[in-house]
């Protein structure tokens, strides 16, 4: 058995007995009105809450389907239990006849019929699923057809005790002013809870577990109950149980009058100051704040706040402050509660997490330049920095497929350095790359924003020219050449021979339909251009 069922199935019987002996203290006072109606609820809490104890450990599916059964006597009878205690205890037996009360159970009775039952059963659960694999822990319960009816009926009892109480409380506030407290608790409460069990997987799918923890809110809030309608002196324990919360908590917590001097300090307060509670009350703020004086003038000059603030010392201190006025029944500010948490450690998480977040997102941009420098690496030729042939190919394609749809033109240039190859013989490769980067950079100034160009290998380069027909990309392409036959281009010392481009032109769709056709097109003319010489434009396509 896992750890966490075995300690829900001790906390469900540590419930039974308190239930039990609920019933019992109840019990004593049956005479009262709805005092044995009271006891016998409380009874039957004590039956759910262990018959769901029972579930939780049994590891076989019979043993388990026993105990439900056994479970379901408490589920179906503390509803209609709960709204006849309320008829009882507000005298409204004579408006309920008896006839009706023992209607109250007609629909509990189906229920309990349907469980007994190995044909009906399904009409109530339709199906049941260990929490667990090895079978331990609660069942998980599908709903039967019958069960929103049971549903209904078991939410209805309950409010409608609790309304029944609730105007009678109206009725007679002066006296159960503090009752009405009590059954506020003991009836919004379980079924708050029982309404997440039953709908929060929908509601709340983040936050749901499927265990029903209405038997264990019921017995402690019937607890309240029952001390809040029978006395058992519960009352004479509150200023105690206050003290013992107020003393207890872990936040720093002075009242003060409006003279601002202190009425009242807690433990934490005291061990914050390292002062006796006499040392402290009756003191002014300002004395007991010397050590941090811009601290106590923030008090003295409000009497409502709420927000973080640091202090100084070594380490520095933040603090979460909270100040709330006290006022008289006049509705006159007659003092106030200072509240203070030590928020240090929880602040030097948050920004070393703000730091870890900074730190992250320079790292994220850093991934995000060398993703971008990779992407462009990718298209870019080396040397020149232009677009490589793959992604001209690319571009070509959309180009192709833009043009098709608005029913447009584009045109192609073949770019070719001539006589390159004697270059590279006379001067070495290291003097041909000069020149071929050269010359990709004239070309490239000559470009227009929206044309593209790239180097498609060796001394050859490829433009496209959107939009452009085929007269005014050969009257381009002559631009090209005057651009570089005028550069005047030196390798170590020595003035290189003049440098002539051949171009060749083609256009879409006169000379192709698809990207490849169109570039081969181009390749034709260009070829066409070198067979008349050097510095020659050609858009024959041979």
């Amino acid at each position: 058995m896992q750890i966490q069922w075995a300690i829900f199935a001790v906390i469900l019987i540590l419930n039974t007995i308190a239930a039990v002996v609920l019933g019992v203290m109840v019990l004593r006072r049956r005479n009262a009105p709805g005092g044995m109606t009271a006891a016998v609820m409380f009874f039957a809490l004590s039956v759910w809450t262990l018959a769901y104890a029972m579930i939780t450990i049994s590891n076989e599916m019979p043993a388990k389907i026993f105990w439900l059964r056994v479970e379901n006597i408490g589920i179906l009878s503390v509803p209609i239990l709960w709204f006849t205690f309320a008829i009882e205890y507000t005298l409204k037996e004579k408006r309920f006849h008896l006839i009706w009360r023992i209607l109250l159970w007609v629909i509990p009775l189906i229920s309990f019929v349907f469980l007994l039952s190995e044909n009906w059963f399904q009409l109530y659960y339709q199906a049941l699923e260990p929490m667990e694999a090895n079978g331990t822990g609660p069942l998980v319960i599908t709903r039967g057809s019958w069960y929103p009816a049971q549903l209904v009926m078991a939410y209805g009892s309950l409010a409608a005790g609790f309304l029944l109480l609730l105007w009678t409380m109206f009725r007679l506030r002066d006296l159960y002013r503090r009752q009405l407290i009590f059954l506020l608790i003991g009836v919004v409460v379980p079924i708050l809870v029982n309404l997440f069990y039953q709908y929060g997987k929908n509601l709340f799918p983040g936050f749901y577990i499927p265990v029903d923890l209405t038997p264990i809110s019921l017995t402690i809030t019937a607890g309240f109950v029952s001390v809040g309608v029978f006395g058992l002196r519960m009352f004479d324990l509150v200023p105690i149980a206050r003290n013992l919360v107020l003393e207890n908590l872990p936040e720093l917590v002075l009242v003060v009058d409006s003279y601002n001097r202190v009425l009242d300090a807690n433990r934490t307060a005291l061990a914050w100051f390292e002062k006796s509670s006499g040392e402290i009350v009756g003191r002014n703020l300002m004395d007991v704040f010397k050590l941090w004086p811009g601290l106590a003038g923030r008090f003295l000059n409000t009497s409502e706040l709420s927000e973080e603030i640091e202090i100084p010392g070594n380490p520095p201190r933040t603090l979460e402050m909270l100040i709330s006025p006290i006022f008289n029944q006049a509705g006159d500010i007659e003092g106030k509660v200072i509240v203070a948490r030590d928020v240090s450690a929880r602040k030097a998480i948050e920004n070393e997490a703000k730091r870890a977040n900074q730190a992250l997102k320079m790292q994220l941009a850093e991934i995000e330049t060398l993703r971008i420098q990779l992407q462009e690496q990718a298209v870019r030729d080396s040397l020149t920095g232009l677009y490589n042939r793959r992604h001209m190919a690319y571009l070509l394609d959309q180009a192709v497929e833009k043009t098709q749809k608005r029913d447009a033109v584009f045109s192609v240039a073949a770019v070719a350095l001539d006589d390159f190859e004697r270059i590279n013989e006379k001067f070495g490769h290291k003097c041909g790359d000069v020149v071929l980067l050269t010359c990709a950079n004239r070309l490239d100034k000559k470009v227009k924003p929206n044309e593209v160009l790239c180097r498609y290998g060796g001394a050859k380069f490829v433009i496209l020219l959107p939009g452009m027909e085929q007269e005014e990309a050969t009257r381009r392409a002559k631009e090209w050449q005057e651009a570089i036959r005028d550069k005047v281009i030196e390798y170590e010392g020595e003035t290189l021979p003049e440098i002539t481009i051949s171009v060749g032109v083609s256009t879409f769709p006169k000379n192709g339909t698809e990207s490849e056709t169109i570039l081969q097109a181009a390749d034709r003319a260009l070829y066409e251009a070198k067979s008349h010489g050097h510095n020659q434009v050609s858009s024959k396509i041979a």
